[in-house]
């Protein structure tokens, strides 16, 4: 089959190039730059479509735009692809090359987290609902800042207060991970479903709108019965900041995860890198 990256990046140039080294040749690359990082397009291996189109703030709806940027340029230049593997500049590939088939399979699923919203376990004291009924300062301030996080969480306060959520949508809603291994079929559905649009403009001013933007379309297309709930990335929630930052020390679980790509490698795990450099060639 053929495989096609795309990524969303904002650093770590160094393992984003040993990235486009490490896989065959005629794997597709499209990746979106934050319009603020400091890589530079030249920055980037050549054989990658490079965009720097949007500035993509933390949780705001423009990680989505940058997303559904890739998807339309390989759509309309490349869509020769059967898979296309969502992942971030800092996820790297880690099983080896000959397995990627034999892990997809060849039936055309698509493999990504997905749950029913609402959800207890999950974000938010809605489970989720917060992400499409309420107004936040996503696109405006960095929400990284404990400060800017306090100030939002007045401002949903008030809106509730005021009667001033959002209307949730008449379909029903799923969330999960955003990064996943989509299905040529999946992309053709993302792009053209009436629910794309509608649920985009529904996510104006939200946060982290990309953690329930594909499941919710997808689980409500007739492509529902294609999706696999396992978004083959590894990644390590047992942390006392999670997600981990992976590294050297956790190369043996992350090899025999069975995962396609593990998420969080830090720009300073360099012996990492090389070891899965050297494992998915095996």
């Amino acid at each position: 089959m053929k495989h096609c990256l795309l990524i969303t990046a904002y650093k770590n140039v160094d393992i984003i190039n040993n990235l486009i080294d490490s896989v065959p040749a005629e794997w597709g690359i499209y990746i979106h730059l934050d319009k603020k990082s400091k890589i530079k397009i030249s920055d980037i291996n050549n054989r990658a479509h490079v965009f720097k189109a949007y500035s993509v703030k933390w949780g705001s709806r423009a990680h989505i735009k940058a997303i559904l940027l890739l998807m339309r340029q390989v759509y309309k230049n490349d869509f020769v692809y059967d898979y296309y593997h969502l992942i971030t500049g800092q996820d790297f590939i880690c099983c080896s090359l000959n397995k990627v088939d034999e892990i997809l399979g060849f039936d055309g699923f698509t493999y990504m987290e997905y749950f029913s919203i609402p959800n207890p376990n999950w974000t938010g004291p809605h489970g989720g609902y917060d992400i499409i009924q309420y107004y936040t300062l996503a696109p405006f301030v960095n929400f990284k800042n404990s400060k800017w996080r306090l100030l939002n969480i007045k401002f949903e306060k008030l809106q509730s207060i005021l009667h001033l959520k959002k209307r949730l949508p008449k379909y029903p809603l799923y969330g999960g991970s955003t990064y996943g291994s989509f299905h040529k079929s999946a992309i053709s559905e993302l792009l053209s479903n009436p629910i794309t649009k509608k649920l985009y403009r529904k996510l104006f001013l939200s946060v982290c709108g990309e953690e329930l933007f594909f499941q919710t379309i997808l689980m409500n297309s007739p492509l529902k019965d294609k999706l696999v709930n396992n978004n083959l990335r590894y990644i390590d929630w047992n942390a006392n900041n999670p997600p981990k930052i992976v590294t050297e020390e956790d190369f043996d679980k992350i090899i025999n995860s069975r995962a396609l790509f593990c998420r969080k490698i830090d720009y300073q795990s360099d012996s990492l890198v090389l070891k899965l450099k050297e494992a998915i060639c095996k």
